[in-house]
């Protein structure tokens, strides 16, 4: 099997363009035949413990993949910067911005 490392990068901009990014990474291998039912995309050949992510339960998959831990860093970036983005703090509706505040804060 080959080695494999996903990446993903959730950024996060302000007005005047500033942007915050938390980055997440997630190490296997790709299996040579698909393995399991569950998720999409490859989790049937990307294995991480000798499981496939279509192998692995969702709330076990969700705690260790590249996607999960992007948003997590962005979530612990957002908070520590929350008096540099004052349009966070308010209720007015910020494409992006408050859906971000309102799902991972």
């Amino acid at each position: 099997m080959k080695t494999l490392l996903h990446i993903c990068c959730a950024p996060c901009a302000n007005q005047p363009i500033e942007v915050l990014r938390g980055d997440g990474d997630c190490e296997g291998r790709i299996a040579y035949e698909r393995r399991g039912s569950n998720g999409f995309g490859y989790d049937p050949v990307f294995m991480v413990d000798g499981l496939s992510f279509a192998q692995i339960p969702a709330e076990v998959k969700n705690k260790i993949s590249h996607r999960y831990k992007a948003l997590i860093k962005l979530k612990d970036i957002l908070k520590e910067n929350l008096s540099r983005f004052p349009e966070i703090n308010t209720k007015t509706p910020q494409t992006g911005i408050t859906c971000a505040r309102q799902s991972i804060l």
